[in-house]
Parts: structure tokens; sequence; C-alpha cells
């Protein structure tokens, strides 16, 4: 049986059984959201054990695939015969989304309900993982509305809003990732959820350089990066954090048609000399587009500190404590002592404004 997780073998392999398993049983978006109201807003290495005591009372054969592939549990061989017949469990385990455990089994991969589609991806605490839809990315979902056109999904990871798009009638959607095994993931959940994209391996938008898209969303990696972390993919934006997103804002006058419109979500550091719309404003230094920029405080450096390192040491052993005190250092050094979430939208013609609203936004999908 496999150990490691082959993605040649998963997308060549028991998709189109597992989809079936999934609908069976009921494996949904509001079913995640049962999970994720249990101790929301706290690290998932506290609360994880009383999601896992409320799954294992829970007979709804969702609750174990919520163990496996959502939280990190182990499921013993009895009870996953009773949500996969034996020809799949044992195709899972060839490829490697299944792993014998002490006790049973545990997942290989992790697989969520979004917005109607199930999205796969890497594990998020291996090593520079291929990231699938986090807390905030139905928030970029929600500016995706019905036959959205030609979109363009820049930092694309497992596919989440390319294939959201997808599924909502975009005439032509496009993804591009840097790490070489996004476009793999994207392929396997564009196969998952029978859809169909075009992806790309490389930076930003260099892939589609010359073609021109009717909407752009991205989340790109915004968190600051000290010398002494092992560089994350998906993360690390640069040593202020939002250098990445500059670059990306530099490249839309470039890709957006004539009446398009980007959508970027992500976080960078509140400077007095330099408000955040002044600094969009030069990035894209591009007179015909708007931009309109909703603003609401971030984070403390403390809780980006603890965050940042939580998610690579979920352990929460000596080496998270290093991590926690590497992250508060560099964020000192930087003078980084307030951050911003932002939502900016660009588009072309009229007047640029900043707008500042509510610590949370909410939309569903």
């Amino acid at each position: 049986m496999a150990d490691a997780l082959s993605l040649p073998a998963l997308h060549d392999g028991p998709l189109a059984e597992l989809r079936v398993a999934l609908l069976e049983a009921g494996y949904a978006d509001a079913f995640l959201g049962e999970c994720e109201a249990i101790a929301p807003r706290m690290l998932d290495a506290i609360r994880l054990p009383a999601v896992h005591w409320w799954l294992r009372r829970d007979p709804r054969p969702a609750a174990l695939i919520a163990r496996l592939w959502a939280y990190g549990d182990v499921v013993d061989d009895g009870a996953l015969a009773r949500v996969f017949d034996a020809g799949l469990r044992s195709s899972l385990q060839r490829v490697g989304a299944l792993r014998e455990a002490s006790g049973g089994f545990r997942g290989g991969l992790r697989l969520v309900p979004f917005c109607g589609l199930w999205i796969a991806s890497d594990e998020m605490h291996g090593e520079d993982p291929v990231m699938g839809p986090g807390a905030t990315t139905q928030l970029l979902a929600g500016a995706i509305g019905p036959g959205a056109g030609r979109v363009l999904d820049v930092g694309s990871g497992a596919g989440s809003l390319a294939l959201v798009a997808a599924a909502r009638g975009a005439s032509e959607v496009v993804g591009v990732d840097l790490h070489p095994r996004a476009a793999a993931w994207a392929r396997i959940n564009a196969a998952l959820n029978q859809l169909e994209l075009e992806l790309h391996t490389g930076d930003l938008t260099a892939p589609v350089r010359g073609r021109r898209f009717d909407l752009v969303v991205a989340q790109p990696p915004f968190v600051v990066k000290p010398a002494e972390v092992a560089s994350t993919t998906y993360l690390h934006g640069g040593a202020m954090g939002d250098e990445l997103t500059m670059r990306l804002i530099a490249e839309l006058p470039g890709v957006l048609a004539p009446t398009g419109q980007a959508r970027i979500l992500f976080d960078s550091p509140w400077r007095a000399d330099a408000p955040l719309w002044r600094r969009v404003r030069a990035a894209h230094a591009d007179a015909e587009l708007q931009q309109l920029i909703f603003v609401s405080p971030g984070n403390s450096p403390e809780l980006q500190a603890i965050g940042y390192a939580a998610n690579s040491h979920p352990s929460l052993g000596p080496e998270y404590a290093q991590t926690v005190l590497r992250y508060r250092a560099h964020l000192h050094a930087q003078g980084i002592e307030r951050s911003e979430q932002a939502l900016a939208v660009l588009r072309r013609g009229g007047r640029s404004e900043e707008r500042r609203v509510g610590k949370e936004y909410r939309l569903t999908c």
C-alpha cells in the first residue's frame, strides 16, 4: 500500500467513486459549518480535541469523512467500511489518500466542501503545502457572480475560486500559481467536480501576458517573512508582507479587459506616512483604474506571531515558541505595530477612494 500521496494516481484513480461516496454521505457546506461552529476563532491545536469528540459521537457518514480529511482524526476499519466499499477503500489506500495508523486509518490529504463543491489539497502542516479554501476565501467567492465571463484566479492553489467561477458559468476560467503542485491539485478538483479549468504554473500574471480578463480574483500570500523562518509559497509575501500583493496590483492594467475588474484580498502594514489607498494607486500607476478599498483593523503583532507560528508548528512545542519570538521580533524590526485587512476592488474609469468598514466581512456562497 502507498504511504506518500500520489497525485497522478489519485487523478487517474478513484475520483468518480469518491464523488458518489461524498454525495451519498451528505458531506456538504452545511455540515462543515456545524463543525466550524465548535470553539470558533481558536487555534486548531487547541480546539481539535473538542471537534474530534463531537464528530466521534455523530453517526452521520459525513462525520467520519470530516474526521479523516478535515480534522486529522484516526478512524477504525469497521467505521470506514460503513462509508466506503472495499474497492474504494483499497483504491484510496493505494494512492495514499488513506494511511494505516495505530487504531485504524488517517487521511493523507485535506478534503472539504466549499460553495457546493469539494476541494482537495495538501495537509496544511506539511512542507510547503498547496492550500485549499481558507476562512476568508468565501469573501472572494461571493464576488464571483453567475456568468462572470473570462476569469483569472492568481495564486489559485488547489483551484478553489477558479472552480467556483467555472461552476457559476464563467465562459473561460484560468488559474495561475507559482507552486508546481498547485496545477496538479486543481486538475484533481476539476475532475472530482466535473468541471474544466485552464491551469498554468508561473509568477503572478506572467503565464497569461497579453490576454485580457473580465474578472481577476486573488488572495496573495501576505504574511511577513522573517529571515530565520523557512519560506512557504502560499503564506509569505515578503519582509513587510504585502510586497507580492503590490507586484500583482502593478500587473493588473496588463490583464484587465476594458470593462474588467479585480478583487484582491490581503493584509498590509499600517503606515501613517503612506495610506494604503495611496500605495495601491502608486503600485498600478494607471489613471484610468478606479479603486475602492475596504479596510478594517488587522490582528495585533502578538496575534499575528502566534497565528503564523501555530500554522507551521501545530503541536505548540518548543519550535512553536521559538517561531513566535522570531515573528514578533521581525514585526518589531520592520516597524509593524498595526496592520490592516483590505479588500481592494479595482476597475477602469472614475475616481479612486478609500472606504473603511467594520471588522468583519460576511458573505455566503
